[in-house]
């Protein structure tokens, strides 16, 4: 029983690495279709990137909330949704030391 429970160990923490890989590659695609979308002025589908990309905001990473929420914003602004697009830099003021290096904070962590 030990060598099935080392199996199934094994097993899951492979899914749980596929699981992981899946959705960083799902993030990196869908930033990379929004920025396309933004190069090509359509600002519609722009934002369907981008809002799907908010819909698992806490997971992630800063630089990808970062990008995100700027093309989304100036995608709202082509569409002239200037408060929704100042909301959504809002949001990245609030949390600016996320985006930051520790040398940019002045040497503090």
């Amino acid at each position: 029983t030990d060598d099935v429970s080392i199996l199934a160990l094994a097993a899951a923490r492979k899914e749980a690495a596929d699981a992981e890989e899946r959705r960083l590659l799902t993030q990196a695609v869908l930033t990379k279709l929004a920025y396309v979308h933004l190069a090509s002025q359509n600002p519609v589908q722009t934002l369907c990137a981008c809002q799907e990309l908010l819909q698992s905001e806490s997971v992630l990473s800063a630089e990808y909330r970062y990008v995100t929420r700027m093309y989304a914003a100036e995608a709202l602004c082509w569409q002239d949704r200037c408060e929704e697009a100042a909301e959504m830099l809002v949001a990245l003021v609030d949390n600016i030391d996320e985006h930051l290096t520790e040398e940019e904070r002045g040497g503090h962590p």
